[in-house]
């Protein structure tokens, strides 16, 4: 957790922000994914206390998180990884997340100086299932993954019930490379494991899509690394008063 100074007294975040937004989509989805904060915590209350929403985010059998799980689940991760609330034409219907590996055996699977990676996702707002955007928003944060924090490896999950979620990691350029079984009695059979390398993914990326990334003039450091990989990337760098415009075809 994190203090901040609100009207001469200090105030208690729950979930750690940061400066970073991404902008992509289509002709009729625009996306962004911008910084989740504790503004968002009502959303966030809603979409965990819905069985429908969690029966397709969660391996076990939950049907409701209580306020102080949320804040254990998003506060902790929020510590150490961007996460990202996701907006769909001006509504924010989801989150996801860009994730160091925090599993001790798929760590092992890689050599210790590999930058393992997870993204984790779910979109609360059950009118917008089924229409593809969880495959456009997982896209864009694949690409600034590789084109600007130079992760080596994207190592993600889904259970064998939930279809949409395969199809989102397949449509992205992922591999199937580990079914595991899981423990009876669960609803899942099996665990998928997914996984995609930067060098695929500079192989396959099509370029036919562009990524707007914002970045706060706070984060020099951040910018700078990124103007290194984006030389390479034959990506534009854009800079303007307010924040520093990273477009990625």
């Amino acid at each position: 957790m994190s203090i901040n100074r609100v009207e001469g007294r200090d105030c208690v975040s729950i979930i750690k922000t940061h400066d970073i937004k991404l902008y992509g989509g289509n002709d009729t989805c625009k996306i962004v994914l911008r910084p989740l904060s504790d503004d968002d915590l009502q959303l966030l209350y809603k979409w965990n206390s819905d069985p429908e929403v969690l029966y397709w985010t969660e391996g076990d059998d939950v049907e409701s998180y209580p306020a102080e799980t949320v804040h254990q689940i998003y506060g902790g991760i929020s510590q150490n990884n961007p996460c990202f609330a996701v907006e769909v034409n001006g509504e924010t219907i989801g989150d996801c997340w860009l994730q160091k590996m925090n599993l001790p055996e798929v760590k092992a699977m890689y050599d210790s100086d590999t930058d393992v990676r997870r993204i984790d996702m779910s979109i609360g707002e059950k009118a917008y299932w089924g229409k593809g955007i969880g495959t456009l928003f997982i896209g864009m944060l694949v690409k600034y993954a590789f084109e600007c924090e130079q992760v080596d490896v994207l190592h993600c999950f889904c259970e064998d019930y939930n279809i949409r979620s395969r199809r989102v990691w397949e449509k992205n350029g992922f591999t199937l490379i580990l079914t595991e079984e899981i423990p009876q009695p669960h609803k899942g059979k099996f665990q998928y494991h997914w996984r995609l390398t930067r060098d695929e993914y500079i192989k396959n990326r099509s370029g036919k899509s562009g990524l707007v990334i914002a970045f706060g003039k706070a984060d020099e450091e951040r910018k700078a690394r990124t103007e290194d990989v984006l030389a390479i990337s034959e990506c534009l760098i854009q800079q303007d008063k307010e924040a520093y415009q990273v477009l990625v075809e």
